[in-house]
């Protein structure tokens, strides 16, 4: 895996997108990781299909949103979560299916409300001067704050069948399993983007059946077992790393359009199945067989992965167990230029870029204070773990498995009750 180059960033019909990653089809975007069909996007995770949009986490069939997570189909909403078919909502949480609100929580199909109060359109109108006379920071507390007064639903599942997990969708025997949709009879997948059938611990699968451990695989791909990257066509690959459109491989890593090949070494067939088996006993025999690549083998520091977005560890923590933590290199100081800034969380600089400034002054926002790794974080922080914990419903007292550790203070309530709420 090291000798064999290396993608220094995934990138597919692409334009305009060099400094993105993990992207497929996307136009004009900045900064924008794990992301398709995307346009004018910038400083993104997990956007698709969406356009005109920045700062936002887990958003799809969007345009023109701000610092908005975990929601589909709006246009021009800003500093939400769990939006559903909005428009020009604002500091708002769980809403569908609505338009002009300010600082709501829990509405349906609903328009003109302001902190869940009905107004008519004038009253709410005249309103507004409040919302822009203040700091976005003020209103966000405030909607921080009213989001412990109300029941939070213990997961988010829709139309799902006999699954666990957390923002997932049309599933069916998914457990433990969470921002996926199109899964059926399968176990810990992450980021698993549609058309997954029986398969068991992914994080990035799409179009895969069949299939154990690995990461960014599939479309389409079967029987791959312990990959890293696996794509477009691949099957029956054991321990593969970065193959296209390959069958057949064993311990093959950057191979495109082969068969029968072991250590990226060419076979006839009859000598694949005869070797395949004996080095299989060899690595049982030896306690690596089974195992994903160890952490020895990964090309970049702890601090640099998905990992310490979902499981965060200081230096400390990370050269305690061995592994490898890379140091600050951002530039601090004083800016020197008028584009930088000095970021008010970790002091390190960052640049504004053109796009960022129009959208900015086009949209009556104020820059922000903080560079886009912060930003991230933050939003980040606003998710609940990839984890289940036991719960009690608070309406019917029913036991339940939630996101929100037992520890927390928001109040939790089941599916039913949720929906005997909202609807």
């Amino acid at each position: 895996m090291k000798v064999v180059p290396q993608l220094f960033m995934v990138n597919a019909l692409g334009e305009n997108v060099d400094y993105s990653n993990y992207g497929y089809r996307n136009k004009n975007c900045y900064l924008l990781i794990s992301s398709d069909d995307c346009e004018d996007c910038y400083f993104g995770n997990y956007l698709w299909n969406s356009k005109n949009c920045m700062d936002c986490l887990y958003v799809t069939n969007s345009q023109v949103c701000y610092e908005l997570t975990d929601s589909h189909n709006c246009y021009h909403c800003f500093y939400s979560d769990e939006l559903e078919n909005c428009n020009d909502c604002f500091f708002s949480y769980d809403l569908k299916g609505c338009q002009n609100c300010v600082g709501c929580i829990g509405l349906r199909h609903k328009s003109y409300c302001w902190f869940n109060e009905q107004l008519l359109e004038e009253g709410f109108k005249a309103k507004l001067k409040d919302l822009n006379a203040n700091d976005p920071s003020h209103w966000v507390s405030k909607l921080k704050e009213r989001k412990g007064d109300v029941f939070h639903r213990s997961t988010t599942t829709v139309n799902c069948e006999d699954c666990l997990g957390d923002h997932i969708k049309d599933c069916k025997n998914a457990k433990f399993c969470f921002d996926s949709y199109g899964l059926e009879d399968s176990k810990f997948i992450v980021n698993g983007p549609g058309q997954i059938k029986n398969c068991y611990d992914f994080c990035g699968a799409k179009e895969l059946e069949a299939s154990y451990q690995g990461i960014s695989t599939g479309g389409p791909g079967i029987n791959l077992l312990f990959n890293n990257h696996a794509w477009s066509g691949c099957a029956n690959v054991i321990y593969g790393s970065f193959n296209v459109a390959s069958q057949y491989l064993f311990g093959c890593a950057g191979v495109r359009h082969k068969k029968y090949c072991i250590l990226n070494k060419q076979y006839s067939k009859e000598v694949y199945e005869e070797l395949a088996p004996k080095i299989i006993e060899h690595m049982s025999a030896s306690g690596e067989w089974g195992e994903f690549f160890p952490i020895r083998f990964a090309f970049f520091h702890y601090n640099e992965t998905l990992a310490n977005d979902l499981f965060p560890l200081d230096k400390e923590a990370v050269l305690k167990r061995g592994w490898k933590f890379r140091e600050e290199e951002g530039v601090k100081g004083a800016p020197v230029q008028e584009r930088v800034k000095k970021c008010a969380d970790c002091g390190k600089n960052y640049k504004m870029i053109d796009h960022e400034l129009h959208f900015y002054q086009n949209e009556g926002l104020a820059q922000p204070e903080k560079c886009p790794d912060c930003r991230h974080k933050i939003r980040m922080n606003k998710r609940n773990p990839y984890k289940l914990w036991k719960r009690q419903c608070g309406k019917c007292g029913t036991e339940i498995l939630s996101t929100y550790a037992s520890q927390r203070p928001e109040k939790i309530c089941c599916q039913q009750c949720y929906l005997s709420g909202t609807y």
